[in-house]
């Protein structure tokens, strides 16, 4: 979710935020940080799987358990 769309969703808060960072947290127990962290690792010299990978951190990092795990799976080294 972009721009616009989130934004409004964080505006309004509620039920609708905690929806939609549950469900962040359920994409991040399947293993999507890692998985995208590994790509971002694996095929750093392809600008667009850094910035596809970047995106995905970004957005899943909006419920604070997936910042922990973004940490945790080397999201941001590779990211830098």
């Amino acid at each position: 979710m972009e721009g616009e769309e989130w934004r409004k969703i964080w505006d309004q808060g509620g039920s609708a935020l905690d929806d939609l960072r549950a469900e962040y947290d359920k994409l991040a127990a399947l293993g999507v940080i890692e998985a995208v962290s590994q790509a971002m690792t694996t095929h750093a010299g392809s600008s667009s799987v850094v910035e596809l990978g970047c995106k995905v951190l970004r957005t899943l990092a909006r419920s604070m358990p997936n910042k922990v795990k973004i940490g945790e799976a080397r999201g941001i080294e590779a990211i830098v």
